[in-house]
């Protein structure tokens, strides 16, 4: 279980999430990817999903952790992304069995003018499947 695109589903599924975010060239800003994309604003409201510890792959269906960086120019704006991204999925059914749970982590402040406010969720996907 990767869970990633499902997670990814999921989220652009939710109208008030999508609602807060950037876009770019039409394109909402949100993916799987661990680094942001370089055509993304810095000053943007953005997502980005990405497993950064791993996957148990001797039991398919066991939980996985995924992290997700909701980030934005401002306090304020980063905070409502984060709401309205546990809103959208914390306790929510995963398709085929199971459901998402949310754990918010700290707020990270931008390091200088180049950089935005970022503050990570971490999301297990506790499936009672494998999920991609």
């Amino acid at each position: 279980m990767n869970a990633e695109y499902t997670l990814l589903a999921a989220l652009e599924a939710d109208t008030a999430t999508m609602a807060l975010l950037s876009s770019v060239g039409g394109n909402k800003c949100i993916a799987v990817a661990m680094k942001d994309p370089a055509t993304w604003p810095v000053d943007g409201t953005t997502l980005s999903i990405y497993n950064a510890v791993g996957v148990n792959n001797s039991v398919p269906w066991s939980p996985v952790e995924l992290t997700v960086n909701c980030r934005a120019a401002t306090e304020v704006a980063v905070k409502g992304l984060v709401a309205a991204v546990i809103s959208a999925i914390n306790r929510e059914p995963i398709a085929g069995g199971g459901y998402w749970s949310c754990q918010t982590l700290f707020l990270i402040r931008p390091e200088d003018g180049a950089d935005a406010y970022n503050m990570p969720i971490i999301i297990t996907a506790i499936a009672g499947r494998e999920i991609d």
